[in-house]
């Protein structure tokens, strides 16, 4: 896929501490904060670069010109006055026309996201621009778009208070026809204007990415991925099992309350092992709607799942991580009554369990027991074990060793 990179903006809030280069070419190490992205574009599926550049131009052209690794792959779109980012899109495409669907990056963002699943969402959505997004429990700093189904319905702006929801992630992939979308001539931006057009087509989509990312626009920002790329470079994406807790891992006779209450559920014991023995991460991810609705307290809850966790570090299993949801809609409790993207079948809390430990969801899974389980997610895919409650459905097992099976076909398809 052919990826236009928007990398001509003056980066004002920047200039104090990288006063001689243009922003995407803060150093990071001993390479350029550009260079690092496009190595992971590269990885992602990009086959071809055009750089949009502006401020400075000749400093990002000479580098990648003289690059052993991009010569032979970056091509340049200059602009000779400001003309905004849709304006430099505009630019770049009467020279670089596409007849395929391509992708637009952000100079200054850092992403791991597949383009490959992301082109893939976007032809089966029949969309003119899909967005990659991430899940944050604050977007104060960015604003946040706002979802109806995987359409985009709007975006609302940044607030002192942060709520979270989903933040335009700077990776995007447009159809061929947004050319002529864009006005014709001046300085156009492609979130003022072209992404409000497209909205109103109801033609712009969004899918969620779990991978890592980060934006150098601040300071605070461009220390941190000074401090945290090079490591992410290092360290390979791991696999992970996530888990129900309820009807999962332990036996749900309804809200638990008590510490000696507490039983596992025995028969799922020998695949927990296994996928530990194959290296897959164990993460909780658990509705407990109860506590909005006042059924158990928190210290209850906790109570519980130390409970939970002691017993099955006894049988020589270690949980990674835990991720529990308390909201609910109809919550008797105040505080805990709203919508919430973590509350599962949303996929907030795989999303942020899959950045916090580097997974990578194309060979990880959910396992559940309720609908709720089928996590909403493109590519995702989520296993139900029959319990206590009505299923039906290709991906429901009535037994373990079912089960069991299912998965080691996969990881034999995967290996």
């Amino acid at each position: 896929m052919q990826v236009f990179v928007l990398c001509g903006g003056f980066g004002t809030r920047l200039a104090h501490i990288v006063k001689d280069v243009p922003k995407p070419m803060a150093p990071i190490g001993d390479l350029p904060f550009l260079e690092i992205q496009l190595q992971q574009l590269r990885k992602a599926g990009a086959s071809r670069f055009i750089l949009l550049t502006g401020h400075k131009a000749e400093m990002v052209e000479n580098h990648f010109t003289g690059s052993p690794e991009f010569s032979s792959l970056v091509h340049f779109s200059r602009e000779t006055a400001p003309l905004g980012t849709g304006g430099a899109l505009r630019e770049a495409l009467k020279a670089f026309p596409q007849v395929e669907p391509f992708a637009v990056a952000n100079g200054d963002t850092f992403l791991d996201c597949s383009l490959s699943r992301l082109r893939e969402v976007h032809l089966q959505n029949g969309a003119e621009g899909t967005l990659a997004v991430k899940y944050r429990q604050d977007c104060s700093r960015y604003g946040k778009i706002e979802p109806r189904g995987w359409a985009v319905a709007g975006f609302s702006e940044k607030q002192d208070s942060g709520s979270e929801g989903l933040i335009n992630a700077g990776l995007y992939v447009f159809s061929p026809g947004l050319a002529p979308r864009i006005p014709a001539d001046g300085f156009v931006s492609l979130e003022n204007s072209v992404f409000p057009d497209l909205v109103d087509h109801g033609s712009l989509y969004f899918m969620p990415c779990e991978g890592r990312f980060i934006d150098i626009g601040v300071e605070d920002d461009y220390r941190t991925a000074q401090r945290l790329l090079p490591v992410w470079a290092s360290v390979p994406k791991r696999k992970a099992a996530f888990l129900d807790r309820d009807g999962i891992l332990i036996e749900d006779p309804g809200y638990l309350r008590r510490a000696d209450d507490v039983r596992l559920r025995t028969d799922l014991l020998p695949l927990l092992k296994r996928l530990q023995d194959q290296d897959y991460l164990l993460i909780v991810c658990t509705n407990q709607a109860g506590i909005a609705k006042g059924k158990i307290t928190p210290a209850e809850y906790q109570t519980v799942h130390a409970r939970m966790v002691d017993l099955l570090e006894q049988e020589g299993i270690h949980l990674t991580d835990t991720f529990m949801c308390p909201f609910h809609e109809e919550a008797v409790l105040p505080q805990y009554r709203r919508a919430s993207y973590c509350r599962k079948p949303q996929p907030g809390m795989i999303l942020e369990a899959a950045e916090k430990h580097d997974v990578d969801l194309a060979r990880s899974f959910m396992i559940g027991d309720k609908v709720s389980d089928r996590i909403e997610l493109a590519g995702f895919r989520s296993y139900l074990l029959q319990s206590n409650y009505p299923l039906q459905g290709a991906d429901i097992h009535a037994t373990v060793p079912e089960l069991t099976d299912t998965l080691r076909q996969m990881e034999s398809r995967n290996t």
